[in-house]
């Protein structure tokens, strides 16, 4: 068992609180293929006898390996998300940050932390801290791997829009809501600009995962 970091916006951080999001998707560069693509164990590469990772079969026909950045099942992911430093102890070690996905809900969710010697510490100041920069110890929030698979974005059903943590959308025009919609809008807002937006329709990693402690 690995663990690994993912980085979260605020919203899908109170989605993942709220027990509503349970799925993320991650854009990835396959090559271009209308075939198949699916798991490949390590039999089939080399002996062993668990999931390494996914593979493409290509028209030559051969495979290309590919190894999911955010594990295999079982593995655990650790949640990084914007944070800000709230307090400082007499001892300058002792610190208190604040989550930024609830500031102002509560007072905010506070973590106090002693930072050990050697410890990076990344929170300076009463401004926010980018969630790319959140060590391993100030994460509050853990997810266990239960599903992995390639598919492309444009595949995704209602139901796994609804497990990505968004609320139904009515659409230009007529329509009903529908949370596939405002799926779509949201990983536009996130990856457009990156080059991966809908309309290209991007290979994807889907993760499942399950929040522990719930």
């Amino acid at each position: 068992m690995k663990e690994r970091p993912i980085l979260f916006s605020g919203a899908m951080v109170r989605a993942l609180i709220e027990g509503k999001k349970t799925q993320t998707r991650r854009a990835t560069k396959f090559p271009d293929s209308t075939t198949a693509v699916r798991w490949v164990r390590d039999h089939e590469m080399e002996p062993a006898g668990r999931y390494t990772g996914w593979a493409l079969e290509c028209d030559a026909p051969f495979l290309l390996p590919r190894t999911c950045p955010y594990g295999v099942p079982g593995d655990k992911l650790w949640v990084r998300e914007t944070a800000m430093m709230r307090s400082v102890g007499p001892a300058r070690n002792e610190i208190s940050i604040v989550f930024r996905a609830e500031h102002g809900e509560m007072g905010g969710r506070i973590l106090d932390h002693m930072v050990q010697p050697g410890e990076k510490n990344p929170f300076r100041g009463s401004s926010w801290t980018p969630g790319i920069h959140m060590p391993r110890w100030a994460s509050r929030i853990s997810l266990l791997v239960t599903g992995i698979r390639v598919e492309r974005l444009q595949e995704i059903i209602e139901e796994d829009s609804k497990a990505e943590g968004v609320l139904p959308m009515y659409p230009p025009g007529n329509g009903p809501a529908r949370c596939r919609y405002a799926y779509r809008e949201l990983w536009d807002s996130l990856n457009e600009k990156r080059g991966y937006g809908w309309a290209t329709n991007p290979w994807v990693w889907v993760v499942e995962f399950k929040r522990e402690g719930m």
